[in-house]
């Protein structure tokens, strides 16, 4: 999450108020992959527009400040390719996550709390969404 700027001192690496590490799965423990698999199965059970797949990279966050993350869409080539679901599980401070399919719909939000899992894929798979308060 950190790095280290030419003075020397430890800034977080996204030049903002959080840390990001971006690197592929076979780096995290085996059973953070597996959470991520079990929650695609579990989410194409209930809703079959869901595709199927299997866990290659993992996006890690590390929020500092309320300040949260901006409205945007996952859309670079490190979000991920085609309509695989994000798999996006939350592990700390509580957190207001806001989302809407075009910018003229309504935000809406959700509670995201320490251990909960929220997916978008399928036709959500480039939702629009934000981290609105931590």
């Amino acid at each position: 999450f950190y790095t280290v700027n030419k003075e020397g001192e430890k800034i977080l690496n996204t030049g903002e108020s959080r840390g990001r590490i971006y690197d592929a799965a076979t780096r995290f423990p085996r059973d953070l992959i597996q959470l991520s698999n079990d929650a695609v199965s579990t989410s194409r059970a209930a809703d079959t527009s869901m595709p199927a797949m299997q866990c290659t990279h993992v996006l890690l966050n590390l929020y500092t400040t309320s300040e949260g993350l901006v409205w945007h869409r996952d859309i670079y080539e490190n979000d991920g390719k085609s309509d695989h679901p994000v798999v996006n599980l939350s592990i700390g401070a509580t957190c207001v996550f806001g989302f809407k399919h075009l910018d003229t719909d309504e935000e809406r939000t959700v509670e995201l709390r320490s251990g909960d899992i929220l997916l978008f894929g399928g036709p959500c798979r480039l939702i629009k969404h934000a981290v609105l308060e931590i």
